[in-house]
């Protein structure tokens, strides 16, 4: 049978723990069939559950007597087998045979796990993990409708679920990543993954490559370096009781500490400029003055399209980024199409305390003559904005086919200047 054959890799959790990530890097980096999400094998087990649910009302003797009884001649098994192919079919149609991926977030996939791995006997499942007030947190920005409890009970019961169907399952048939793992050792957590699954150098050098620069559905700054206290939120304390009441025994459960910490590895870390690759647009990353489709994702960095001469630039705010001694920009700057004429661009770092130009530079770019730019900076510590900008040329004409291209922009600290611990 079909199912034998599939090594399915089941990437779960609750949303917004990091499953986009993960899915991505399986499907863009480590090229494995699959879809962003998938929504489909949770209808599955509830199927199956209603079958069993339904028979499970009914009197043996009912089913014995088939002359009497319609009932009778459905044999339970046989027909949860009749759904199953059916499913089956359309995987097979649209994933193959062998190995695929499927991205299903949410509490009712989770319970699914013991089912799904008894069909597939190949299966592995990889369980994406966040801390609780980082979830919710995120969670209230992305489903800002939603009530605050319904956030927390979303989150608790994903955790809990997993508590109890991992017991279920044969330790080399899952793994746990935790977000805060992927952000800040993602070459660690890359190789991690390439093991488990048996990827081959290639994929796993992909997954490394898509985790180092993109931050799928990114929907707050980055808090990278350090954990968030439930007294540093913004919460009442009618929600902060909230959070404890319901999140507090899954925090517990998994080792998660009610108060803030510091990483002090993260503070020697990159900082990226990202593109929010699901549109995430929001408060941590702004975009003024940009025509359609002139700001999206290219490879390691993103397109930025200038504005006609003499418009206002079109600029993207990255809003409070930290910095722990960071003293060096970098990155590679070019315009894709050859019939483009010349395009100036612009860094500029405010302070998020004192508004103002920390510091402002700009490097004029021509069409064949890419240029990497490293700029050095005064040492910055603590929150900043960041904005970057593209404009044509004085001489320029015309912004036509002026795709200008940020590849890896990113922050670093020299070699020699190792930042003080927080």
């Amino acid at each position: 049978m079909i199912q034998y054959t599939m090594q399915p890799i089941f990437v779960i959790g609750a949303p917004r723990s990091g499953t986009s990530a993960i899915v991505a890097a399986l499907r863009v980096g480590a090229e494995i069939p699959g879809y962003n999400e998938g929504h489909v094998l949770p209808l599955l087990n509830q199927l199956h559950q209603t079958v069993d649910a339904y028979f499970g009302t009914l009197d043996k003797k009912i089913l014995e007597v088939k002359d009497r009884q319609l009932i009778g001649w459905l044999d339970p098994d046989e027909l949860k087998g009749h759904i199953t192919a059916k499913f089956l079919q359309i995987i097979e149609e649209r994933l193959g045979t062998g190995v695929w991926v499927d991205k299903t977030p949410g509490a009712l996939m989770i319970e699914a796990v013991p089912r799904l791995a008894a069909i597939f006997p190949r299966a592995r499942f990889i369980f994406a993990r966040r801390r609780g007030i980082e979830n919710v947190l995120s969670r209230t920005v992305k489903f800002p409708r939603n009530p605050f409890e319904a956030q927390c009970r979303f989150w608790a019961q994903c955790m809990e679920a997993w508590l109890q169907v991992r017991q279920e399952l044969a330790e080399d048939r899952y793994i746990e990543i935790d977000l805060h793992d992927l952000a800040l050792h993602a070459a660690d957590t890359a190789d991690r993954v390439g093991r488990f699954l048996d990827l081959s150098d290639q994929q796993v050098e992909g997954i490394k490559k898509l985790w180092r620069t993109e931050r799928p559905e990114q929907s707050r700054a980055a808090q990278d370096y350090r954990s968030i206290g439930l007294d540093e939120t913004e919460w009442t304390d009618r929600q902060k009781e909230v959070f404890v009441r319901v999140c507090g025994p899954a925090m517990k459960q998994f080792g998660y500490e009610l108060e803030g910490q510091v990483f002090p590895e993260a503070t020697e870390r990159p900082v990226y400029l990202y593109y929010p690759v699901a549109g995430a647009v929001n408060e941590s990353v702004e975009v003024h003055g940009v025509m359609k489709n002139g700001f999206r994702q290219f490879g390691r960095g993103f397109l930025l399209h200038p504005n006609w001469p003499g418009k206002p630039a079109p600029e993207v705010h990255y809003k409070g980024l930290e910095f722990f001694g960071h003293d060096h920009f970098s990155a590679y700057l070019f315009l894709k199409n050859e019939q483009a004429e010349p395009v100036v661009f612009r860094l500029r770092i405010e302070s998020a305390a004192d508004p103002g130009a920390v510091i402002e530079e700009c490097a004029e770019v021509h069409a064949g003559e890419g240029m990497q730019w490293d700029v050095p900076l005064p040492r910055l510590e603590g929150s900043y904005d960041v904005i970057v900008s593209t404009a044509m040329a004085a001489q320029a004409e015309t912004n036509h086919k002026a795709w200008a291209m940020w590849k890896d922009p990113h922050f670093s600290i020299r070699p020699g200047a190792a930042p003080e611990a927080p």
